[in-house]
């Protein structure tokens, strides 16, 4: 594997609905109120969803949240539930996995992962049917901002590019895609970037990388024997 650079991405233009939701995990640092802030800004109904295992920081009063009580498939459809009556049925969903925690294996990241994997199937009916012209599922990794192949972050993160890819076969009519942010980046910085793939046209890309140097994607070359 090696990386490819790649060009800022365009910018897809499109006429929203009247009513978007959409989800974004609280990783319990800044950068996922700067994501959900910068939604709400583009009009979207952004709601947060606070982890059961993150001591997460108050969103504020301005930032709709909610509360995932524990990590198992009856508690996620309950949130679900919870949401739709309150703000409406989610039609994009945005997963911002927690820092990575220095080890190979981290109990955290098990955890998000596998929640992931559950937001996945219960979101199926939300977003394969959304009005949104272009519902989306992003996951978002703060590695290397080199999908790993800088060295850093743990090898659960790489998980979730593996689901992403999956889910982009599975669900032809959703926005999947996977996004590694380098954790130097500022938080303000990494949520304008994140907001940039959302909206790219290019929906052929699964994973990016985003570091210092720029915006990288993944591919393989043959061996030299």
């Amino acid at each position: 594997m090696r990386l490819l650079p790649l060009p800022f991405p365009d910018e897809l233009q499109l006429d929203p609905p009247a009513a978007r939701v959409c989800l974004v995990t609280d990783d319990g640092t800044s950068l996922a109120p700067q994501v959900a802030a910068r939604l709400r800004d583009a009009g979207w109904t952004a709601v947060l969803v606070r982890l059961p295992w993150l001591a997460a920081p108050e969103a504020g009063d301005d930032l709709p949240w909610v509360a995932l009580p524990q990590a198992d498939e009856a508690a996620l459809r309950a949130l679900l539930s919870t949401v739709s009556e309150r703000y409406g049925a989610p039609q994009s969903f945005i997963f911002v996995s927690p820092p990575a925690a220095g080890t190979l294996f981290p109990a955290a990241g098990r955890q998000s992962l596998k929640t992931a994997f559950l937001f996945a199937k219960l979101l199926h009916p939300h977003l394969t049917a959304a009005s949104f012209q272009r519902p989306h599922f992003v996951a978002v990794t703060r590695m290397d901002g080199r999908l790993g192949l800088g060295g850093d972050g743990d090898a659960i993160q790489g998980g979730f590019s593996g689901l992403v890819k999956t889910l982009a076969l599975e669900w032809p009519s959703v926005f999947c895609r996977a996004v590694d942010l380098a954790p130097a980046l500022p938080s303000e910085q990494a949520a304008a970037l994140l907001l940039a793939e959302i909206a790219d046209p290019n929906r052929r890309l699964t994973e990016v990388g985003w570091n210092a140097e720029g915006r990288v994607t993944r591919i393989a070359q043959e061996a030299v024997r």
